[in-house]
């Protein structure tokens, strides 16, 4: 498995967000959990562009993952663009590709990317909450707050209904 994040710069410092580092544990730690190495991890910008360029740039026609792990939606559709018509594999036959934050492009028969949705909604009425209970002086924890993401199984993955899980030959 190979997986994309947030750009690193080259001293490995400025570029480091605490989202990006919060990315990388989860993904490894996930992973781990489940028996699954992960086997290299890219650094790309969260663009369309970045994920197409990273691609072309470390991957080939015979040297490509079997699984790519996007940070995002927009990093997941320019790897795709880039597997499909730079190097000519098939997603999700030669390699699958996933994405995180179910961008409405995910959705587009074209690309139809298998990712996961985020709880936005929730999310930003969790935030304003807590920024109102702030402004009125309520004491705040500085708790940590988690909302499951949504599978969106599309396309791109070769997961079936009875088999929700990434058919990469590992035991699960």
């Amino acid at each position: 498995i190979t997986a994309f994040h947030a750009p690193v710069s080259g001293d490995g410092s400025a570029g480091r967000t605490r989202r990006a580092e919060t990315e990388r544990k989860s993904a490894r730690s996930a992973l781990a959990a489940r028996g699954l190495p992960l086997e290299t991890m890219l650094h790309s910008d969260y663009s369309y562009d970045g994920g197409r360029a990273t691609v072309l740039r470390v991957f080939s026609r015979t040297n490509f993952p079997r699984t790519l792990i996007c940070a995002n939606d927009t990093m997941a559709l320019g790897a795709m663009d880039a597997f499909r018509f730079d190097l000519g594999l098939d997603v999700p036959g030669d390699v699958q590709v996933t994405g995180f934050d179910d961008v409405p492009q995910a959705g587009w028969p074209s690309y139809a990317l298998t990712t996961l949705r985020q709880p936005v909604r929730h999310m930003a009425e969790s935030s304003v909450r807590l920024l109102l209970d702030k402004l009125s002086g309520v004491a705040c924890s500085g708790e940590r707050r988690l909302m499951p993401a949504e599978l969106q199984q599309r396309g791109t993955t070769r997961m079936t209904p009875t088999n929700p899980s990434f058919s990469i030959g590992a035991s699960q």
